[in-house]
């Protein structure tokens, strides 16, 4: 699962390039994910009867576990340290992979003893430690004023990045005793190191998640705004010289304000009487029940146009005054746009609006 994270997060670097910060994190979570895939108890065994090369997967996870450190770099890199260059973990990788192989395959020391063993785990475990650690203070840094998405992504890889140096941090404690790096147990290791690696994967995935309910949300709520705003057009028709909204969510919403605004002019005082009435009854909170009553003036008004329209009387066309209007409008657009979504469910479902109006 934290390779196919890694791998994802690549492909999302493929289709937008400016997003340097994704590559760097797909990097990391794609050879860890290897990594950790490599670190189960019969991947040493299964491997070596399928090439016949002793030690290729103690080499091959330890040569990703290093490269890692290309991934924390490029972010701390990114996130201003910079005196941290890439080409020098690049040069430090290389430096280390071709150490590993050294001990994996050259070295004369037994197959699979605890020296090898040790070396490999410092080597492949201790730099990417440090890594880890340095990442876990500057994303501490960072996150504080970055908004609670990225605050969330965050906490989520700080966790994860703990988790992953408690892991290496156990494994160069426990070597020293024998071949065993898992501290007694073949899979304690790994599923701590796993348990990271997941937190890192979901602080990499949550920011993009959580964006993508907040697109589906504000398509939903923008068919809400058209609804609502289709529905107030005899409204809109007693406005003269008005710019067609050609579909465009914000200058439809700036009409339903509009439109609300001549409605609560419109409507005698026994309207917005009768909507508090309601509203009072049936024990609505402060913001419900200014939105219940925005709502059955603004069907009232609706609906006293269309009696007027069909019984060919002509329309009172009443300047728009902008300064009786309360209502703080400087908000931003998802804040208004929600507002009249919520609004227009109001308007168009909700059948005490409509009996009160």
């Amino acid at each position: 699962m934290v390779t196919v994270e890694g791998v994802r997060t690549l492909i999302v670097f493929a289709r937008h390039r400016h997003a340097r910060g994704k590559m760097y994190l797909g990097t990391i979570l794609m050879l860890f994910g290897t990594s950790l895939a490599l670190r189960a108890p019969d991947a040493i065994t299964t491997t070596t009867e399928a090439t016949g090369v002793p030690n290729l997967t103690v080499f091959v996870r330890a040569a990703c576990s290093l490269g890692t450190v290309i991934g924390v770099v490029g972010l701390l890199e990114l996130s201003g340290w910079a005196w941290l260059r890439l080409r020098y973990a690049l040069a430090a990788v290389a430096v280390g992979t071709c150490a590993l192989a050294w001990l994996a395959f050259g070295c004369s020391r037994p197959r699979g003893g605890p020296e090898l063993l040790a070396a490999v785990v410092w080597i492949s475990g201790a730099v990417p430690g440090l890594a880890f650690a340095a990442v876990t203070l500057r994303i501490r840094t960072v996150v504080r004023q970055a908004s609670w998405r990225v605050r969330v992504a965050g906490t989520l890889t700080i966790a994860g990045c703990l988790v992953c140096t408690a892991g290496v941090v156990a494994s160069l404690v426990t070597v020293t005793g024998g071949p065993d790096l898992s501290g007694g147990n073949e899979w304690r290791g790994l599923v701590v190191q796993s348990g990271g690696g997941m937190l890192v994967a979901a602080g990499s995935c949550f920011g993009e998640a959580v964006g993508l309910v907040a697109d589906v949300r504000r398509r939903r709520e923008n068919v809400r705004v058209r609804r609502l705003w289709r529905y107030v057009e005899p409204i809109r028709w007693t406005m003269t010289d008005r710019i067609h909204a050609g579909g465009v969510p914000s200058r439809e919403i700036i009409d339903i304000y509009d439109s609300l605004l001549l409605a609560r002019q419109q409507n005698c005082g026994r309207v917005r009487a009768r909507a508090a009435l309601v509203a009072d009854a049936a024990g609505l909170g402060q913001r419900d029940r200014t939105e219940f009553i925005d709502a059955v003036e603004l069907r009232a008004a609706v609906n006293r146009t269309c009696r007027r329209q069909s019984g060919a009387v002509p329309l009172e066309v009443c300047p728009l005054d902008l300064n009786v209007e309360k209502d703080p409008l400087d908000v931003d657009v998802a804040a208004q746009r929600s507002q009249v979504a919520r609004l227009a469910k109001l308007v168009l479902r909700n059948g005490t609006v409509r009996r009160t109006a």
